[in-house]
């Protein structure tokens, strides 16, 4: 395969259509020679139902989850459904993890980051197939430990965040420190991340090596460059305003204002709030979203003009890119524009 897939480019999707379409999408996915297929987790399909389906009519591409909380699904429980995949898939499974979703009002930011980090080391633990004890701040078990485990497992943990906590945090103990969505995608904007990823890993005293880091990124890929503009734009509008109240950026960087920024947030909030489950042009964040928004947030075009794209990303000091498929606008359905995606990101030649 090319460069660009040699170097762990995976494949990101939330769990919306029929399963039956999603275990398609697996096996295409595998075809086009990519290395991993994740699933999101925020209560749409089960991802673990769907991803066992998807281990069974695959044989190489590694299946997981991107990502499940310590909040939503117990730790134990976790282990257990992590486990499951690894033996329906033959030793592929990926665990992702993260500190809680914008859809689990459970959660509790201040408390997310030590949860995760306890949640991480039950789970570890819990893999080894030996009883265990743990009494932590969130989580307590005695003598507790996974029936029908076999023999132990070494199944990657892959922690997701732009948070500057959880990075450090996926620089300590995970095994794939993945940033993102949504992130500004610049140079000075990845090495703010990369800092802070790299700073868990020196406070472990882990070797660089040891930590796969990767980056999930909007992409819309067709024969048609300004329709992939087009479809990413709810995607790169809604991550811009994140952005903007994360950082506080000067709006006018982006050629907006405050009216303008005004309207913007009125149209996404109009949205149902899983707005990646809209399918059609939005009028009126079409014409708020500049192609600058876009190209800040997204990585959009022909096949020629995304390989360009995501070789300048992986430059910036990353091993690997996750690519959420961004459906393209115009087909029956949005899984045919998640194919249409899924087909021109085969065609990338490096």
């Amino acid at each position: 395969m090319s460069e660009i897939k040699q170097r762990r480019v995976s494949v990101a999707v939330t769990p919306t259509e029929p399963t039956p379409k999603m275990v398609q999408l697996a096996k295409e996915s595998e075809a086009a020679g990519f290395t991993r297929l994740m699933l999101a987790d925020a209560h749409y399909n089960d991802t673990y139902v769907v991803q066992a389906l998807c281990a069974q009519a695959t044989r190489k591409i590694g299946i997981g989850v991107v990502v499940t909380n310590p909040f939503s699904r117990d730790p134990s429980v976790t282990a257990t459904a992590a486990r499951t995949i690894d033996d329906i898939s033959n030793g592929r499974a990926v665990l992702g993890l993260g500190a809680g979703g914008r859809w689990e009002p459970s959660v509790q930011p201040s408390k997310a980051a030590l949860a995760l980090r306890e949640a991480v080391e039950i789970i570890r633990r819990l893999w080894s197939g030996k009883s265990i004890t743990y009494k932590g701040r969130f989580f307590t078990f005695e003598n507790f430990k996974l029936d029908l485990l076999d023999e132990p497992r070494e199944i990657p943990i892959l922690i997701g965040s732009i948070s500057p906590i959880i990075e450090r945090i996926s620089g300590e103990v995970a095994d794939i420190a993945l940033i993102g969505p949504g992130v500004l995608i610049s140079r000075d904007s990845f090495a703010r991340h990369l800092a802070n990823i790299n700073s868990g890993i020196d406070r472990a005293l882990r070797a660089k090596e040891d930590v796969e880091i990767s980056a999930r990124l909007w992409v819309c890929c067709c024969k048609d460059s300004e329709l992939a503009k087009e479809s990413a734009k709810l995607f790169a509008a809604r991550s811009f305003l994140d952005h903007l109240a994360k950082y506080g950026e000067d709006p006018d960087l982006f050629n907006l204002n405050s009216s303008e920024i005004a309207n913007m947030k009125s149209e996404l909030n109009r949205l149902p709030e899983r707005f990646s489950l809209y399918y059609r042009k939005h009028e009126a964040l079409s014409k708020l979203t500049s192609e600058r928004i876009v190209d800040s947030f997204s990585v959009v075009g022909t096949p020629d003009e995304c390989e360009k794209r995501i070789k300048q990303i992986l430059s910036y000091g990353l091993d690997s890119v996750q690519v959420y498929l961004v459906p393209v606008l115009g087909f029956e359905n949005r899984f045919e524009g998640y194919y249409e995606t899924l087909r021109n990101l085969e065609l990338l030649r490096v």
